[in-house]
């Protein structure tokens, strides 16, 4: 790792932003002992290099055993990793830390007046909701937080309210709760900790919540009102374009996502659309390809906007369709 890197991170990060790095996956360590193999992608448009801090390795046929060192992947852009003695490699993904030093230098030249506000901020390295928001608007958008508090047992809101309020958890445990199309009542779908984000999806949709929060610990939570996410985060995050566009994208080999629900999607499709329900997004993006642009549509254009959300933070290229397919000119493919 280069060194005005590692003095960075030493000297300006504490354990609780180690912590959230490792996380996030912007740093990731790996621990290897005598004759354990590993292959990676070294993803070239993502700028993750991989760095030897320790032992001997050879990869690719050669031998290495120089700490902080580079390890250069094939012509493949691969990695083949054995070895040599007990091993501690690093990856990390420059463009992500990258941002969390622009972040912790925002913080500091913020001039944020409430002594709280600004620890609670300081120990959140980086919220991946925010990567997207230009740097000269960070400013304003840490200004705008708001600490609210909540105790074990409270419910920040339920599903089926209305959306008005983005909320970054600072301190806690939450869980999210959620009634289905074919559910008879309420389960348990996710646990929230620090770091983590929640009531976005709505905000975005313009809808009514979809989920309910309920607090498991006592917990601190910076928030943030519909107008300043609409401008700081809504914005920039989701990029939606028109049939025009979407038709141009799609010819320079876009890949189509269709997010709806599977009956939606049989009973008409744009052509050679891939089906991942919205709900489902999250868990299935290793099906998508990080160096393909990905065009998401729905109905209305609205679960789309989420979809693209959730890809930009993933670090996709994503863009989805305005209107969605009430709006596309051509007959679409049915599956009856």
């Amino acid at each position: 790792m280069s060194n005005h890197y590692y003095d960075f991170i030493k000297n300006n990060f504490n354990k609780d932003i180690l912590r959230s790095i490792g996380r996030n996956a912007v740093i990731r360590l790996f621990y290897l002992e005598q004759g354990e193999q590993l292959h990676l992608n070294n993803d070239r448009k993502e700028r993750r290099h991989i760095y030897l801090l320790q032992g001997k390795i050879e990869n690719n046929g050669l031998q290495l055993e120089t700490s902080n060192t580079y390890l250069k992947p094939n012509k493949q852009g691969k990695l083949n990793i054995i070895a040599q003695n007990n091993v501690l490699l690093c990856r990390v993904n420059l463009d992500q830390l990258d941002f969390v030093i622009s972040w912790q230098i925002m913080l500091h030249d913020a001039n944020i007046e409430d002594e709280q506000t600004y620890k609670l901020l300081k120990k959140i390295c980086r919220p991946i909701i925010f990567s997207a928001v230009p740097m000269d608007k960070i400013e304003f958008l840490i200004q705008s937080m708001i600490i609210a508090k909540a105790k074990a047992g409270d419910e920040i809101f339920k599903q089926g309210d209305t959306a008005d309020t983005f909320y970054l958890i600072n301190y806690g445990h939450m869980e999210v709760w959620q009634q289905g199309l074919y559910d008879d009542q309420q389960v348990k779908v996710a646990d929230l900790w620090p770091g983590d984000h929640f009531g976005d999806e709505a905000l975005i949709i313009g809808g009514t919540r979809n989920a309910t929060i309920r607090c498991i610990d006592d917990s601190v939570m910076l928030t943030m009102n519909k107008d300043n996410f609409e401008t700081l985060i809504k914005n920039p995050i989701v990029n939606e374009i028109n049939v025009k566009q979407a038709q141009q994208v799609i010819m320079e080999g876009a890949h189509i996502l269709d997010v709806r629900y599977e009956e939606e999607f049989d009973d008409g499709h744009l052509p050679n659309a891939t089906l991942i329900p919205l709900y489902e997004l999250r868990n299935r993006l290793d099906e998508l390809d990080k160096n393909q642009k990905q065009l998401i549509y729905c109905l209305s254009g609205k679960r789309s906007a989420v979809g693209a959300m959730i890809l930009r933070e993933a670090g996709f290229d994503a863009v989805c369709l305005h209107n969605g397919t009430r709006d596309w000119p051509d007959p679409l493919v049915s599956e009856y």
